[in-house]
């Protein structure tokens, strides 16, 4: 039984569910962070498992959330799945207990701006690294662009990579690839909720988009300095 949903928890699922209609574009997003997963994967604010559904090849998946919510759907959509272990956690209150084995991937998609103290919800997710793991971050971009939607999302923050090589910094760690992501999508996400200032995302747009998910590639290569979103991967000093 779950107790009382907040509106702004409501509205992140709702949103959620929305975006899981769009099977190209979070395919685009897997590939973007495929080429540096390993075996055993650990998803930190996995939500309904939108990406969650493209993990299920590794080895071993701990899919992480604090929403009891979230993570009841994302059980109903991987009933059952031997290599996904589902998880109750608020990483940033709590510095996570043992996990065996060891993930070598910590991914962190969409997340660390809900977070209010995000320098604490880095440094536990700085703790569970081990010396050879990678931790990979998918962030909102473009300061300017923080919109009425932002809030209403529960967002904090959005950032520039200033920003974030200071944060990955302070927990410890190093960044070894920061890059700026959907060029493309940052022009709509503009025109919708910075400029005309919505609050909700028009599922005819959405469809619209994973139409068009086929050049969005391109025009990130064309455009790298700016982004929808950062994608930063990070490790330990020396590693």
């Amino acid at each position: 039984m779950i107790g009382p949903i907040p509106d702004s928890e409501k509205v992140e699922v709702d949103t959620l569910c929305r975006l899981s209609l769009l099977k190209n574009y979070n395919r685009h997003i897997y590939k973007q962070i495929e080429p540096f997963l390993g075996n055993h994967v650990l998803e930190i604010g996995c939500g309904n498992g939108n990406i969650t559904a493209f993990l299920m090849t590794r080895r071993s998946v701990i899919a992480l959330d604090k929403s009891e919510l979230k993570l009841k759907l994302l059980s109903q959509r991987f009933p059952r799945q031997d290599n996904l272990k589902i998880i109750r956690h608020d990483i940033e209150q709590l510095p996570f207990l043992d996990i065996n084995p060891p993930p070598d991937t910590i991914i962190c998609l969409n997340v660390l701006e809900h977070i209010r103290d995000e320098d604490r919800a880095m440094r536990h997710i700085a703790e569970l690294l081990t010396d050879k793991a990678k931790c990979i971050l998918l962030l909102p971009a473009q300061k300017a662009y923080f919109s009425p939607m932002d809030k209403v999302l529960g967002h904090f923050r959005r950032y520039d990579a200033d920003d974030v090589k200071l944060l990955v910094a302070q927990s410890g760690l190093k960044v070894e690839k920061l890059v700026y992501l959907n060029f493309l999508p940052g022009l709509g996400w503009w025109f919708n909720f910075v400029f005309l200032k919505r609050e909700k995302f028009l599922r005819k747009q959405l469809l619209f988009l994973d139409k068009l998910v086929f050049l969005i590639q391109p025009a990130d290569t064309l455009f790298r300095r700016f982004g929808l979103n950062i994608l930063t991967v990070c490790c330990k000093p020396g590693a």
